[in-house]
């Protein structure tokens, strides 16, 4: 399973991924995390713009609100990179 840590500067560290990092993981489940963008764009390794653009498409998943806080749902995102896996998207 990957993991972040934070850094001595206080940023968060992101691991590189690939897809194939994703294969083992369950698509659905009652579980989810709430993912920022800076997460999201290092698991993706898309940037703000892309993923703001093609979830606006309907081609990433879509960014939730919770009150001023932005997040993604992880399980949507893991689903997302299973598709792209099996080549749907």
């Amino acid at each position: 399973m990957l993991h972040s840590h934070t850094q001595p500067n206080g940023a968060l560290h992101h691991p590189p991924v690939t897809l194939e990092d994703w294969r083992d993981l369950p698509e659905r489940g009652d579980y989810f995390e709430r993912w920022s963008l800076e997460k999201v764009e290092a698991i993706t390794d898309k940037g703000k713009t892309a993923i703001y653009t093609e979830a606006s498409k309907g081609l990433f998943p879509k960014p939730q609100k919770d009150g001023r806080r932005t997040y993604w749902v992880s399980t949507q995102i893991i689903a997302w990179l299973h598709a792209q896996l099996r080549g749907e998207v």
